[in-house]
């Protein structure tokens, strides 16, 4: 008797509760309004907002969203903008947007917000997202100007792009608690800094990094050795910068790195043979530099494209 009551209760409990979170439509309540918040925010700011948004029916059917099959929680929200490519960007014009609109959605994997030449405030509004693995911001603009030193809370996180965001002052440590991002990407010609500034200790702690997106960032100073050492790197983009001096003469032959684009700098002094042993590289721009001297060819070479 006394578990048939423990059951019941448990019963009447959870028909009280859970309608506080999932709606008639199998839709989660707080996503459902924190989606019409964004629809909001994109007719107000004259940005394209999905049709099918509000027509009813379940939140995951609805266009540019897909949700878990199990949790029925939101799980990848892919808002890039795509029709605006003649815009001007205004900084003085931008429509503001609080990250924290995207704080309800604590299923979430993948957020895609490019494009949208938003001004975004309040990069800590994401930190509640412990299963976000991919976030693309590209083509907005960061209130603060420089990269959130809180990028470092979302722990999950495997792909970060922040291309295009005007993003300026010093590259922070993106903490030790992002130790899965195998690829970071800035791409931004207000980024100014010098690589004296920017340590190994803003990478060492991503040992699982494969793709490294630093051009046309106003990087100078000298190539950092530190930074051929990553053990798993695969794609390195340095071009596009002002590095002087030489590339790093004692490269690992056993490094992963397949592409390495170091085009557009000021770079100097002989091609190390050891550059051209390495054994997984295959494509390799050295083109609008200083360089001189030989290359030393050798029958270990895998290279399918070498720009001079």
């Amino acid at each position: 008797m006394g578990c048939y009551l423990l059951w019941r209760c448990l019963f009447l409990v959870l028909s009280v509760v859970c309608p506080m979170f999932l709606s008639s439509s199998g839709c989660f309540m707080e996503e459902r309004a924190a989606l019409m918040d964004i629809r909001s925010w994109l007719v107000n700011a004259e940005s394209k907002a999905p049709s099918s948004w509000g027509d009813g029916g379940d939140c995951c059917s609805w266009e540019r969203i897909m949700c878990d099959n199990t949790t029925h929680r939101v799980s990848r929200l892919n808002l890039f903008q795509t029709y605006q490519e003649n815009l001007q960007y205004c900084e003085d014009e931008c429509p503001n947007l609080n990250l924290t609109i995207f704080s309800s959605f604590r299923g979430l994997q993948l957020l895609n917000f490019s494009g949208h030449h938003a001004c975004l405030q309040n990069f800590e509004g994401l930190q509640g997202l412990s299963k976000l693995k991919y976030l693309d911001l590209s083509c907005n603009s960061f209130q603060g100007g420089g990269i959130p030193g809180s990028v470092g809370k979302l722990v999950s996180l495997e792909v970060i792009n922040l291309n295009g965001n005007n993003i300026g002052g010093t590259l922070h440590s993106t903490g030790t608690e992002t130790k899965n991002i195998y690829s970071f990407s800035v791409d931004a010609v207000n980024f100014l800094l010098t690589i004296r500034r920017v340590q190994m200790a803003d990478f060492r702690n991503l040992r699982n990094l494969r793709e490294l997106h630093l051009g046309s960032s106003q990087l100078r100073g000298s190539l950092p050795a530190s930074i051929f050492a990553l053990p798993r790197l695969e794609y390195l983009d340095l071009s596009y910068n002002l590095f002087e001096g030489h590339i790093p003469i004692n490269l690992s032959r056993n490094l992963r790195l397949r592409e390495l684009y170091l085009t557009f700098n000021r770079l100097s002094g002989g091609l190390p043979a050891s550059l051209f042993a390495l054994l997984r590289l295959a494509y390799l721009d050295l083109s609008d530099n200083l360089f001189q001297g030989h290359i030393l060819t050798n029958s270990s070479w895998n290279l399918r494209e070498l720009h001079l």
